[in-house]
């Protein structure tokens, strides 16, 4: 995509978005153990329900 004609709050957004919804959903991090962001967290979260139940 060309973003020579945008504005620069446009291409800020869009890069945002990336990160934030590409990205974080893919992309492996070392420091969760070789899992992406939001695997990590949803493994969290199912942790701690198992706990209370």
């Amino acid at each position: 995509m060309k973003t020579e004609a945008l504005k620069m709050e446009t291409v800020k957004s869009m890069v945002f978005r990336f990160i934030e919804v590409h990205d974080n959903r893919k992309r492996i991090n070392t420091t969760n153990s070789g899992y992406p962001p939001l695997m990590k967290r949803d493994h969290y979260y199912r942790k701690q329900l198992s706990q209370v139940m």
